[in-house]
């Protein structure tokens, strides 16, 4: 069991990797952040409509987020950092997102580009042009907590480790 440990945490690891040098590749996982995108729009709705944009990509990396600090109070710091793996393939994916926001290119749900999320966001906050910029420190903000899900898994794992377990 510990060792399929150690191949989930590699191949985590290594997928979100992959993501910082191909973010614009679609993954599997990016089906499960739509349906927590979608439904944030519905939850913010009621805050406005700048809440309602953002909504969506929030509750995309809060979910992980969320389900991390439950591993983590449950004490179980290697699911902890995987499901900070999973924020932080989240988040990457918002940047791409991000990066659309004046180009409009990304395939939508909607087929229709004026419901493209940050380009509504940027236009309202009359940041538009700086899409590019705000992406970046998405990616900064990524690569961080990507440092950070490393860190907290491999203590999850040397904690259970089975030369340390009495």
């Amino acid at each position: 069991m510990y060792y399929l440990r150690w191949l989930g945490l590699v191949f985590m690891a290594a997928l979100v990797l992959f993501c910082f040098f191909r973010p614009e590749t679609y993954l599997l996982l990016d089906y499960v952040n739509l349906i927590f995108h979608e439904a944030g729009h519905i939850l913010f709705q009621p805050f406005g409509e700048l809440m309602m944009f953002l909504g969506g990509s929030i509750m995309q990396v809060l979910v992980p987020l969320v389900c991390a600090g439950v591993f983590a109070y449950q004490k179980d710091l290697y699911a902890s950092g995987l499901t900070l793996l999973w924020a932080t393939q989240s988040l990457i994916n918002v940047s791409v997102y991000i990066r659309d926001a004046s180009s409009r290119s990304l395939p939508l749900i909607t087929d229709d580009p004026d419901t493209h999320d940050w380009w509504n966001i940027l236009l309202i906050l009359n940041r538009l042009q700086q899409d590019d910029a705000i992406a970046n420190v998405a990616v900064f903000w990524a690569f961080l907590l990507y440092l950070f899900a490393l860190y907290v898994s491999f203590r999850g794992l040397f904690f259970a480790a089975p030369e340390n377990s009495n």
